[in-house]
């Protein structure tokens, strides 16, 4: 069976170990760098990912949920997995014979916890919502929580995290939520000891906003190579780990006065080929594209017509194109001179980048090389 009959993604395993080197490097030796591998590592693939971070010296992996953690264990990743979303203390067996580690954000699931896991000792981070309202203690209602839990002797809580919200558009809130956080830090650190971890920032933050406090961050795009300007603001160059493609599989006539796809929303004007791509909607390519999105062929890039189907779509080929079914598609890479990044779907597509990879669904084959090629 050929992977690449239809449609498929290509991660360069190489290219996120080599991120990975780079991000260390440019954190330094006295900061711990955590792989963020939620929602299937970005759409990269979990497991292959893992594995060949953890070959590479990774030590710290970051997962959403219970599941996601245990996904690795079972696959045989023995690195420090912390889950940083909801741990719901239902699952505390499992979390503890998995050696994982939870993420307590009230004192009621920390006392829970606690009860359910008897004799046996489960190390856990504290959730800070330093003004994202989102997950986590509030920062002004900690010490209630840590006088609630400071005397449970088999939860150790080695760490303490929170989440910057707009780190690259509102630096004075990004500010205060520095300092929200440290005095919260500090607060819970008076009442139930010190912490060994402390981090707040991911990729957006880690090298302009990154607590003097903090000596661990959690890059998730940069590690794949995403976000071109935002590796420019930190001076690097890093490789995109992810091409999306698909092949070309039958061209026909288009003439004038002709409709294409569903509501008939692209009248032809012109006569010109009409190329189908074997790729849609149903396999994660934004439906919000049709008509605004551009693939490449044969290194020239081709504008969708029409609306994107459940699992097709259409481009316009113009009169003497050269393309021919079975031709390769990219989707999102380079061709020739060409490229085509998440970030211009997103900005396409009305979304963020991080919504175009990880919306990337299972009926495409991942298809994995070990090394970069130069």
């Amino acid at each position: 069976m050929s992977v690449r009959d239809r449609a498929w993604i290509e991660v360069d395993l190489g290219a996120i170990t080599g991120n990975f080197t780079a991000i260390q490097r440019l954190v330094g030796a006295h900061t711990t760098v955590m792989a963020i591998v939620k929602a299937d590592a970005y759409g990269h693939g979990a497991v292959p990912v893992a594995s060949a971070l953890e070959k590479a010296g990774a030590g710290w992996f970051g997962v959403a949920t219970v599941d996601e953690a245990l996904e690795l264990r079972r696959a045989g990743i023995r690195g420090i997995i912390l889950v940083m979303g909801y741990c719901s203390p239902t699952r505390a067996h499992e979390i503890v014979e998995n050696s994982i580690i939870a993420t307590i954000m009230t004192a009621e699931d920390a006392h829970a916890f606690s009860k359910a896991i008897g004799k046996a000792a489960l190390p856990v981070h504290l959730k800070v919502d330093s003004g994202m309202c989102r997950m986590g203690v509030r920062h002004d209602a900690i010490a209630d929580l840590c006088e609630q839990v400071k005397d449970l002797s088999n939860l150790r809580f080695e760490g303490i995290f929170s989440h910057f919200a707009a780190p690259t558009r509102d630096r004075d809130f990004s500010l205060l939520q520095i300092a929200n956080f440290d005095r919260a830090v500090a607060t819970a650190e008076q009442i139930i000891g010190p912490f060994k971890w402390h981090h707040m920032s991911s990729s957006c933050a880690m090298a302009a906003y990154e607590p003097k406090s903090c000596n661990m961050v959690r890059p998730g795009e940069l590690l794949y190579g995403m976000d071109d300007a935002l590796q420019a603001s930190y001076g690097l160059s890093l490789k995109p780990a992810m091409a999306l493609k698909a092949r070309l599989v039958l061209i026909k006539p288009l003439l004038p006065g002709d409709t294409v796809g569903y509501s008939r929303t692209y009248h032809a004007e012109k006569s010109q080929d009409l190329g189908l791509v074997a790729i849609g909607y149903g396999d994660g390519y934004p439906r919000q594209l049709s008509t605004t999105g551009e693939v490449l062929i044969r290194g020239q890039r081709r504008r969708i017509i029409g609306r994107i189907s459940m699992d097709t779509l259409a481009v316009g080929l113009g009169d003497d194109h050269g393309c021919h079914p079975g031709d390769e598609v990219v989707l999102i890479g380079s061709q020739g001179a060409e490229r085509i990044t998440p970030e211009e779907l997103a900005s396409k597509a009305n979304t963020g980048a991080h919504a175009i990879v990880t919306g990337l669904g299972k009926r495409l084959h991942r298809i994995y090389r070990e090394q970069t090629v130069s």
